[in-house]
């Protein structure tokens, strides 16, 4: 049985060389678009949360600690946070895991601590950085 050769400069006519230079460049330009351009389902990131404010004041005998967080435009960014030290996790707006949502004042009763971390998240916006706070409520 006799085979045939075929040597390698068959294949490398000018006409395969300029449809595979094509090929390699549509390649390379599909790569740089597909990296450089968001996708058309990609949301856009219009900016961040700002690190969340703890700050707490006396409510009688109780201590009511507020959080609040803001994009860099002043636009209000819901708060996470976690009183186990743990860092706050979220899925869109709703928490997850051991982290809560705020939605208003947690009062911390007399010879009571609570540490606190929490993060400021808005849709669209960038998650803020964590911020920490212990506050202790002592004795009456």
């Amino acid at each position: 049985m006799k085979t045939k050769s075929v040597s390698l400069s068959a294949y490398l006519t000018p006409r395969v060389l300029a449809g595979f230079s094509f090929g390699a460049i549509g390649i390379l330009l599909a790569l740089v678009a597909f990296i450089a351009l968001p996708k058309h389902s990609a949301r856009a990131n219009l900016g961040y949360c700002n690190v969340p404010d703890i700050y707490y004041e006396y409510a009688g005998s109780n201590i009511a600690v507020e959080m609040e967080s803001e994009t860099q435009n002043n636009l209000p960014c819901i708060v996470f946070y976690t009183t186990d030290q743990s860092t706050p996790t979220h899925s869109g707006d709703t928490a997850t895991g051991t982290t809560s949502r705020y939605y208003g004042a947690i009062l911390i009763a007399p010879q009571h601590t609570v540490c606190f971390k929490a993060i400021g998240y808005r849709a669209n916006y960038s998650d803020s950085g964590v911020a920490a706070d212990c506050i202790s409520n002592p004795p009456q």
